[in-house]
């Protein structure tokens, strides 16, 4: 079924593999992995984000090569020319700080800030304050993403291809 996925998404090999990576990925789960992860939540979030970018690197890639090389960059190692990549031409300040907030709610504290919004929300006084919080917080983080898409160098969509 995945590897039709893969199909349905463009007729290459990337897709292709890209439908059986997520295949085997579930098998793997059902047979033997599936309870381990759920008794180490932890390993589990490392696990299903690996998963998940392997995977994406394999829908974003046009060739097998170009997938192979993105890897090897992704290690820090290119493939076709065996010279290490300098991890500061990746990771700058923009990087290190989404990269930061994404670990911290990717915890178990967005899960008690959500409980101690809906705390103070359901009090009468402080209700329409949160809510005023939310859509701000919403609107500053769409304005934020927009303005960087917006100054960024040409990022094309993705489906173009299709």
């Amino acid at each position: 079924m995945f590897l039709l996925c893969g199909l349905w998404h463009g007729a290459s090999w990337p897709f292709v593999l890209w439908g059986a990576w997520h295949g085997v990925f579930l098998v793997l789960e059902r047979a033997c992995l599936g309870r381990p992860l759920e008794r180490h939540v932890w390993i589990g979030h490392v696990y299903a984000l690996a998963v998940v970018m392997g995977g994406w690197v394999l829908f974003r890639c046009d060739t097998l090569a170009h997938a192979l090389d993105y890897y090897g960059a992704l290690a820090g190692v290119s493939i076709a020319d065996p010279v290490r990549l300098p991890l500061a031409q990746y990771f700058d300040k923009l990087v290190a700080t989404t990269l930061a907030v994404g670990i911290v709610f990717a915890t178990p504290f967005a899960r008690a800030i959500g409980v101690w919004r809906d705390r103070v929300a359901t009090a009468s006084t402080r209700g329409s304050f949160v809510l005023f919080a939310d859509l701000s917080w919403l609107a500053l983080v769409l304005a934020a993403s927009a303005a960087t898409l917006a100054a960024s160098t040409y990022n094309p969509f993705i489906y173009f291809r299709f």
